[in-house]
């Protein structure tokens, strides 16, 4: 236990916890030992007070407990926390530190009490002796704290002698809303035969103030007693775990529920289970409706639990009737149930349901036969819902639910379910493949061709690369494939990308090809969950054509396309869409023994010719990448090339050191004009390079040294241009100035995956280099302006906004009384600098600007604010009942502010006759906003101020 006498700060007031040695802000008492830190390092609100045992029936020894609860999707370590109690915020208040290795599971509740562990009951799960002393009857302030974190803290008040102080059953917990004592009530549940409570399970609601009405329900205008439903009054019969669409997956998921008699659903409670949990506790219990409201349901109808009402937000469906506050389990073998509060405390369970498998976008749906709380429970009368709504996926949310069919051998045609008929061996084989298309890039106009021999369906065909399967036909997130009907002689083409106008002009209704073939080789194959039907290993690809089976072969089906023999590459004779070579969709032309080209010349569509060689000031080298971040430097690396002159590719030297690396062949001839960039590039797979632009060169052998070196791209033993380099930042491309052809700089624009450069676009101009104590106005480097005493006068602050959370409403405003750039501003608490303005660009303000410091920047989430000059994020907070701050530049303090009260959703305005920062100093001369700005909250951000009245 850390108990000592020593006045310091807290979040909550400098008085509440003075003495107490929390976390890392104290030594220890009588020493200079730190304070034991917080393993799990929480932020607040990540753990919540939700019932605490201060007056037990007969002596308070013993008996009092305090109730914690994780609401976080991560198991917390209880490690260095700190528990701490005050009679008021006068107390020096009691500490104890937990040192066990243990955790709180993620939605579980975790209990300490004062009992000695030698008689610990069962439902308190760790002791703290007398470290906190006796707990005030009728009332006192409990804190959880992580190092220096308050993570919550509750004042409450006296429950009567027996019955705990229980946070609202009815109500999610919440570290904010358990700051309103209206939302706590004493229990009325007995859970060890004297005393009233719930220890280690979810609350019972908070029933009605009004003693008179207690147990029951407000019908409209009337109250009554609830009519409680039983085991068979209500029904589960669709679930949807995993939904499709847009929406976010917590805003789209719901459950439906039958309603087989007439009930009311006052105090429902909705849980989820993960895996076979043997009893279901209060732990499993996510939510429970409001005890207070009857909500009564009539039998035959459905109700809809889902995260969102709106329809735009949670994918299109046509009804909801209560919106949920948890997620369901995506996990095979997880379940929902319905229940109420049993006199134990835990949950009495109405119906449970658990899905043995989940699908993408298909609701888990119970065949109207099997519309029974038993027979629900047997998996064969559930299936996946083949009828769509919205966009969130297949299911019948709100309306009875159509039957479920032996669906086994069968597909969707349409939305018809037929008998499939799959490929058997020989029925379908590959003939034509695309590796390395010309016209467009790898990720765009890949495509591969399969022959059809008999009348088949394609859905459910998988194929794949090098003994993997990558993809499966006709899956449509259900429990059926789309068919895909094909007929025997037809040819099926599937390809990355469906537009012709992106794919290098591909026919009309391919099937999606979802992985990427190597250029320099593998294997492809096609087959059924049974096996293989066909493998085709190919060779190197050859860029700009296709590999395709010589028609010869067809007649031998599979085994004809076993022989590399019978495979030749597409000719400029069979040219399709925009200049790639290949047959897609069609009969492959004859494979035909062409003469090899003259000695040294290229084919320029069907012309040959001598390539045209690069002179000595036709390229530059403008931008390279010698350590990739997001991907392998094996994977990622690349250079662009400016072209400054009308040349071929063609014999082109890449190397380094004066050692030629690679050299670029090409049968066609590759021209390129003056004034294009190229890039080259180590792998062209866009999936793996780190998601470059289609390169024009994939090259080979050459690796380029992170440490430093150098590169150069020549012609017939000659280098045209080299450059050199110390050395290289991760992830970062080396850019050369489009101002100065000598000047390197760091790159600065992401790419693709994340790493930085302008591969095959125009480059920024390189920053100007920027001194101490300099800012850049414009392009030109000047000293910054700095301000002094007297510059500037806080104006207003917000510590308390309504219309959103402290976290992202709190802001500061600012007036200038002089010209000054905010570069270097810090701003600070306590005499300690939390945050301080760094930014290259010069920020200037002039005499009579209103400039704003706010912690959240998006007008989105701050509740309105107007242009925001300087964020500061989690650096400070406002305390909402007293705090002090201060702005200040180079460590010396230019004006500061105390208050000692702030009102919610309106700032502390400075009256406009006391603009000064010696007259704020006086807390009389602020007064609460008046005026509304953005979402509500009342003050004047960037404004001048209002006289105070």
């Amino acid at each position: 236990m850390n108990h000592c006498s020593r006045t310091y700060r807290s979040v909550l007031g400098p008085a509440l916890l003075a003495g107490l040695c929390l976390g890392g802000l104290l030594s220890a008492c009588g020493s200079e030992t730190a304070a034991q830190p917080c393993e799990a390092d929480l932020k607040a609100g990540e753990l919540i007070i939700t019932e605490i045992m201060s007056a037990p029936t007969g002596s308070d020894e013993g008996q009092e407990w305090i109730e914690i609860y994780n609401p976080t999707d991560r198991a917390v370590s209880l490690k260095g926390l700190g528990l701490a109690y005050a009679d008021d915020r006068e107390d020096s208040g009691n500490l104890y530190t937990f040192d066990i290795d243990t955790e709180i599971a993620p939605g579980a509740y975790y209990v300490v009490g004062s009992v000695e562990p030698e008689f610990q009951p069962e439902f308190i799960d760790h002791s703290y002796g007398k470290s906190l002393g006796r707990l005030g009857d009728n009332d006192g302030i409990i804190q959880v704290q992580c190092g220096t974190t308050v993570v919550d803290e509750v004042e409450y008040e006296h429950s009567g002698e027996g019955s705990s102080n229980l946070f609202d059953g009815a109500l999610a917990p919440s570290a904010e809303d358990n700051d309103d004592n209206s939302n706590w009530c004493a229990a009325s549940e007995s859970y060890d035969g004297e005393n009233n409570g719930s220890p280690g399970m979810a609350n019972q609601p908070c029933m009605s103030s009004d003693p008179e009405n207690t147990g029951r329900c407000r019908d409209g205008e009337t109250w009554r007693e609830p009519k409680k439903p039983q085991v068979g009054d209500l029904i589960i019969t669709e679930v949807m775990t995993d939904p499709t669409g847009d929406a976010k997956p917590e805003d789209a998921e719901w459950f439906e529920v039958y309603v087989a008699n007439d009930v009311d659903l006052a105090g429902l409670q909705l849980g989820t289970t993960q895996g076979d949990e043997g009893v279901l506790t209060g732990a499993n219990v996510r939510m429970t409706l409001d005890a207070e409201e009857c909500q009564p349901v009539s039998a035959g109808s459905y109700i809809v639990f889902a995260g969102e009402v709106d329809p735009n937000l949670n994918g299109g469906l046509p009804q909801v009737d209560f919106k949920i506050n948890f997620s369901l389990y995506n996990s095979d073998g997880a379940g929902v149930f319905v229940s109420t509060l049993a006199k134990t405390g835990g949950p009495d369970v109405i119906d449970a349901m658990s899905y043995p498998e989940v699908v993408d976008g298909a609701a888990r749906s119970l065949s109207p036969e099997a519309l029974d709380h038993q027979l629900n429970d047997d998996v064969d009368n559930w299936c996946f819902a083949s009828e769509s709504y919205g966009d969130g996926g297949n299911g019948s949310p709100g309306a009875a639910n159509p039957a479920c069919v032996d669906t086994t051998g069968m597909c969707l045609d349409g939305d018809t379910p037929i008998t499939l008929t799959p490929p058997a061996a020989g029925d379908i084989f590959l003939t034509e493949l695309m590796p390395d298309p010309s016209a467009v890039g790898d990720t765009e106009g890949e495509w591969i061709e399969l022959f059809v021999a008999a009348d088949t369906h394609l859905g459910g065909l998988q194929i794949g690369k090098d003994g993997t399967v990558e993809q499966t036909l006709g899956d449509t997130g259900g429990q059926l494939f789309d068919c895909l009907a094909v007929s025997a002689g037809t040819h099926v083409l599937l390809a990355s990308n469906a537009n012709p106008a992106d794919n290098g002009g591909l026919p009309e209704g391919v099937l999606p090809l979802d992985f990427s073939l190597a250029n320099g080789g593998g294997e492809v194959f096609v087959g059924t969950p049974e096996g293989p039907l066909d493998t085709v290993t190919y060779p190197g690809a050859t860029s700009g054509a296709s590999l395709k089976l010589n028609p010869e072969a067809y007649p031998l089906g599979a085994e004809g396309n076993d022989n590399p023999m019978n495979w030749c590459v597409a000719t400029a004779a069979e040219t399709y869409g925009t200049g790639d070579f290949g047959t897609p969709g069609q009969m492959n032309g004859p494979c035909v023994d062409d003469p090899d080209p003259p000695m040294g010349e290229c084919d320029d569509n069907g012309m040959m010719r001598l390539p045209v060689a690069p002179g000595p000031d036709d390229l530059r080298i403008s931008e390279f990448m010698p350590d990739p971040s997001a991907v392998t430097d094996g994977a990622g690396e690349w250079f662009e090339v400016q072209v400054l002159g009308d040349f071929d590719l063609n014999n082109l030297e890449l190397g380094k050191a004066a050692d030629v690396k690679f050299t670029y062949e090409d049968p066609a001839c590759r021209p390129v004009t003056a004034g294009t960039t190229l890039v080259f590039a180590v792998n062209g797979n866009e999936l793996e390079n780190g998601g470059l632009p289609p390169p024009d060169i994939v090259y080979s052998g050459l690796s380029l040294t992170n440490s430093g070196g150098d590169l150069f791209v020549g012609h017939g033993g000659q280098a045209i241009d080299t450059v050199m380099y110390n050395g290289s930042t991760a992830g970062t491309a080396r850019s050369l100035d489009p101002n100065d052809n000598t000047t390197f700089c760091d790159a600065v624009d992401p790419y693709g995956d994340g790493d930085l450069g302008t591969p095959g676009t125009a480059n920024p101009a390189c920053p100007v280099q920027v001194g101490p104590g300099e800012c850049l106005d414009g392009n030109i480097a000047r000293e910054i302006v700095a301000p002094a005493i007297g510059d500037l006068v806080i104006t207003e602050f917000i510590p308390n906004p309504d219309a959103v959370g402290d976290t992202a409403g709190e802001w500061i405003e600012v007036a200038a009384l002089a010209s000054f750039d905010l570069n270097g501003l810090q701003l600070g608490e306590q005499g300690q600098v939390e945050f301080t303005y760094e930014v290259t660009d010069c920020a200037p303000v002039n005499p009579g600007d209103h400039f704003l410091l706010a912690r959240n920047g998006n007008p989105l989430e701050n509740g309105g604010l107007p242009e925001v000059a300087i964020v500061y994020g989690s650096a400070l907070s406002l305390t909402n009942s007293a705090d002090d701050f201060f702005i200040a530049y180079n460590d010396e303090v230019l004006d500061s502010v105390a208050y000692t009260q702030s009102a919610t959703g309106k700032s502390r305005s400075l009256d406009i006759m006391a603009y000064d920062p010696l007259q704020n100093d006086d807390e009389m001369n602020f007064c609460d906003g008046v005026m509304a700005y953005g979402d509500g909250d009342l003050g004047t951000p960037g404004q001048e101020n209002p006289a105070c009245m």
